[in-house]
């Protein structure tokens, strides 16, 4: 049939005879079977927020948000891997970063795992308009895993977040938050400073919890 080649495993017991690379048993002495596109059984892609707002991290904090969504990212793609789905992956802030299209084989998850080394928070956020321009790279249904603390325009990332539905892709989200951002535990007169902007704010924490906490509630149900 004319199904695109994808990559080799090992033979294992229940293994078609035909799928054996004779080739490659000549020259090995190992017997590997032949995999093809067609012969995945998920098309996934996983999109990561690398905006500057990812780069916090509290000091009871082991990480920062974008190094844990990092592990996350790597985690799912080698699970995904090993059991021969194909795996696409996305970096996105204001504008789409990396973006690799969906594929099954060992090499190109070498390659996600150089391109997640090499990644840093670097710029402002604005996810929507980003994800709108993974969608529009997408071919064919799938799962998209979107990793994110989702600090943004709410109704511009629940947009974004739409058109992969329209495209009929199964979603799933992970929100990345600080334990320190889910609960404000500052005390002392305090300097807030914006990560994606200019803005500073001098104020004592107490007087400004309550709010804040309400706030947050709000975004987090929100979504």
């Amino acid at each position: 049939s004319s199904v695109e080649y994808a990559d080799h495993r090992p033979y294992t017991i229940g293994d078609e005879i035909r799928t054996i690379d004779w080739k490659l048993l000549a020259k090995t002495n190992k017997t590997y079977v032949k995999l093809f596109e067609d012969q995945t059984n998920v098309r996934a892609t996983i999109i990561l927020d690398q905006s500057r707002s990812m780069s916090f991290k509290s000091d009871d904090a082991t990480m920062t948000k974008f190094e844990y969504g990092g592990y996350l990212a790597a985690s799912l793609c080698y699970l995904m891997f090993r059991q021969n789905d194909a795996v696409g992956f996305a970096l996105v802030d204001d504008q789409v970063r990396q973006y690799m299209p969906a594929r099954s084989t060992a090499s190109y998850f070498r390659r996600m795992i150089e391109l997640l080394a090499a990644a840093a928070p670097s710029s402002a956020t604005a996810i929507g308009p980003a994800l709108h321009d993974v969608a529009a790279r997408l071919k064919g249904r799938g799962i998209v895993i979107f990793i994110s603390d989702m600090i943004d325009d709410v109704q511009r990332v629940i947009d974004g977040l739409s058109h992969f539905k329209h495209q009929r892709n199964d979603v799933i989200v992970f929100q990345l938050i600080d334990p320190a951002e889910l609960a404000f535990p500052y005390d002392r007169l305090t300097r807030f400073k914006d990560m994606e902007g200019a803005g500073t704010v001098l104020t004592h924490p107490r007087s400004v919890r309550k709010e804040y906490l309400k706030r947050l509630e709000a975004f987090l149900a929100r979504f």
